[in-house]
Order: structure tokens, then C-alpha cells, then sequence
């Protein structure tokens, strides 16, 4: 049996997914991340590191003030297609009537 591949695992990790689907609308700093997913800095910064080494997000310097770091998965590879998947989800559940709290807090 062939073993997936290391950033699939990432992804079926529910804080990743998560973070996954407030990145698919904007890029967005560990902060707003934060107060998005109700979780500590320590934690989101734990998860945003995991999913950096699998190469599912990338982080840029603020071009303000160079202080914050903006999360958002890479541009034009084959994590385009997750950010497309994590928009989808989201229409689906804000079309549902237990839509996720996220997916509320991101429209």
C-alpha cells in the first residue's frame, strides 16, 4: 500500500483544515488567526509552523512595518487547488444551518 504523502497528513489535522479556511478568503497574521479559530497564540503559531515545514502555507513580512507576519498558502502550486477545496467547504457549510463557526466569523 502506497503511504500519502506528508502534506495530506497535514491537512487531516482539524486545526490545519481550520487554518486553511480562514487563509482560503485573505491573508490574514497569527492574531486574527486567533481570535477566528478561539485559540491561544502559542497554539496557532505550534499549527502555522506544521503546515510552513509541509510547505501548505508560506509567511511574508507586513510591507507596512515589517513587524507582522501575513500566512497564506503558496500562489500558483498544487495547494491551489486546497485553498479552492477550503472555499468550497466553506460555501457548503454557510449553506447549511449548523454552518462552522469559522466559516461564519470569515464572510
Amino acid at each position: 500500500m502506497t503511504q500519502l504523502p506528508d502534506f495530506l497528513k497535514a491537512l487531516a489535522h482539524e486545526m490545519h483544515w481550520k487554518i486553511l479556511i480562514a487563509l482560503s478568503r485573505s491573508d490574514r497574521n497569527v492574531s486574527e488567526l486567533c481570535r477566528f479559530l478561539a485559540q491561544l497564540q502559542n497554539v496557532v503559531s505550534y499549527h502555522l509552523r506544521k503546515l510552513r515545514e509541509q510547505r501548505v502555507v508560506s509567511e511574508r513580512r507586513s510591507s507596512a512595518d515589517s513587524r507582522d507576519f501575513y500566512y497564506t498558502p503558496p500562489l500558483n502550486s498544487p495547494w491551489d487547488s486546497v485553498q479552492m477545496s477550503a472555499q468550497a467547504w466553506t460555501m457548503q457549510q454557510r449553506s447549511t444551518s449548523n454552518a462552522h463557526p469559522i466559516s461564519a466569523e470569515i464572510q
